[in-house]
């Protein structure tokens, strides 16, 4: 590896110029600009936006919008995407499975059509390391069993214009999370669903959910966390985590050189 320091990087002045240059239009100053690339997030999203790198994985000694903040400023959507949202990469272990979970940094509530680009962003991951995505949205209720409520609708409208945007996806709900990833569950209480029980995009129905469930996940499972992705942005951003192992980092950084 090539270690850099930010401090005496001989093209600074380069990445401090188009820094400005991106966030003039806000109020930044030249001198503002050149004191952000002794931040390490800045400095490594500069690096990306100007092409000398070609992926970014961080967070493993600072918080996650420390990351993101930079990130969404810097390197923002991908043309055709309307958010960024963070998907996560867990290895089941007990079945031998891989499941990606979404959105677990990002969105507090997402609106209709937030929900459905958290879900497209989730299957173009899962797509984008060869799987089949089979997508899962997810509630306290299984095709109608928790009645009517406006999450339950906001879920089924998500669903069908999740549909529209990617139809070569599958994209199913509502579920709840033992009909979504398993078969006995689905065949009693979803038979006839598209997803029986065979899901591996799950798409929550706001960040409260989503970051509970997989910080709960990795402290009481055996589940390994493979990764945490921003995806619907223009170039690889992974997010490390501050509690992810030692050992797990070097996986993060071949998944980031993977996508």
């Amino acid at each position: 590896a090539t270690l850099i320091n930010p401090k005496t990087y001989k093209q600074r002045k380069e990445l401090a110029k188009e820094l400005y240059e991106l966030r003039k239009h806000k109020g930044m100053t030249p001198a503002e600009a050149d004191k952000l690339l002794d931040d390490v997030n800045y400095f490594g999203c500069m690096l990306l936006h100007t092409g000398k790198a070609d992926g970014l994985a961080g967070s493993a000694i600072c918080s996650t919008a420390e990351l993101m903040r930079p990130a969404l400023q810097i390197i923002k959507t991908k043309p055709g995407a309307t958010l960024v949202s963070e998907t996560i990469m867990m290895e089941d272990t007990k079945k031998k499975r891989v499941l990606f979970l979404t959105d677990c940094s990002l969105n507090p509530d997402p609106t209709i059509e937030e929900l459905a680009q958290i879900g497209v962003n989730g299957a173009e991951c899962a797509a984008s390391f060869g799987f089949e995505p089979r997508v899962a949205f997810l509630s306290y209720s299984t095709k109608g069993s928790g009645g009517t409520s406006p999450t339950i609708e906001k879920t089924l409208k998500a669903i069908e214009l999740a549909r529209k945007k990617k139809k070569e996806y599958v994209f199913d709900g509502e579920f709840q999370g033992d009909a979504a990833i398993n078969p006995y569950a689905a065949g009693r209480k979803c038979p006839n669903a598209l997803i029986k029980g065979d899901a591996n995009v799950l798409v929550f129905p706001n960040l409260t959910t989503a970051n509970i469930v997989c910080h709960l996940l990795i402290q009481l499972s055996e589940s390994k966390l493979g990764m945490g992705m921003l995806m619907g942005i223009r170039k690889p951003v992974i997010i490390l985590g501050r509690s992810t192992p030692l050992e797990t980092v070097e996986n993060l950084i071949i998944n980031c050189a993977m996508k």
